[in-house]
C-alpha cells in the first residue's frame, strides 16, 4: 500500500491532487510546506498521526512539484522521536494503487466495456476533459478507463440526481464530443 496522509477524514494518496481527484494543489493545501532536510536539500514536509509522525514528499532531494516525473517522487513517513522511516513508496506506485481501487465492476453491473484497443488514459487526460465538460454544464465520470457525460442536480436537501448524457466513450469518443460542441 502507498504511504497515505488523512486530511478532512479523507486518506490522500496524491499530494498533488484535490480529494476528488480532478483539481490540481499543492501540498501546501494539505498543510505541507517547504522545510530543509540536511545539506541544503528541500522536501514538503508535515506533522501527521497528531505529530507521531511526519510526511515527507521529494524529489531528487528537491521538494517535488506536480510537474515532476511521479516515478521520481518519494512519499515518506517518519518516526517522529527516532527519525526512522517507517514507510516510502513512489507517486507513482500512489497513482497505480488509485487506479486499482476504480478497476472496472463485475460485468452487467454498470462498468464500462472493456477495451484493450485504448491507451490507457492518463490523471492530467482526466482532468482535462472533466475541465472542458464542466465548461459545457456536464460532470463526468470515470471508470476503467472510459468516461461518460453527465448532468448532475443537486437538490437542497443534500441529494442529486445524475443523468447520464452519453454511454462510456474511449478518451478519443470524449474528444470528438468536446471539439464538436
Amino acid at each position: 500500500m502507498g504511504v497515505s496522509f488523512v486530511f478532512k477524514d479523507i486518506e490522500i494518496l496524491n499530494p498533488f491532487a484535490s480529494e476528488n481527484e480532478f483539481d490540481a494543489v499543492s501540498p501546501a493545501y494539505y498543510g505541507f510546506s517547504i522545510v530543509e532536510t540536511g545539506g541544503g536539500f528541500t522536501a514538503w514536509g508535515r506533522d501527521d498521526e497528531g505529530g507521531k509522525t511526519f510526511v515527507w514528499i521529494t524529489e531528487n532531494d528537491t521538494a517535488a512539484s506536480m510537474y515532476s516525473d511521479a516515478a521520481d517522487v518519494l512519499i515518506c513517513r517518519y518516526d517522529t522521536e527516532t527519525g526512522d522511516t517507517l514507510e516510502c513508496s513512489t507517486l507513482a506506485d500512489n497513482m497505480a494503487e488509485l487506479a486499482a481501487m476504480c478497476a472496472p465492476e463485475e460485468s452487467g453491473t454498470g462498468a464500462p466495456p472493456a477495451g484493450d484497443d485504448q491507451p490507457s488514459m492518463t490523471l492530467l487526460e482526466a482532468v482535462t476533459i472533466s475541465k472542458a465538460a464542466k465548461l459545457r454544464g456536464y460532470s463526468v465520470a470515470v471508470k476503467a478507463g472510459r468516461l461518460q457525460f453527465q448532468i448532475v442536480t443537486y437538490r437542497k436537501n443534500g441529494t442529486s440526481d445524475v443523468k447520464p448524457v452519453t454511454g462510456w466513450l474511449t478518451l478519443n469518443e470524449a474528444r470528438a464530443i468536446i471539439d464538436g460542441e
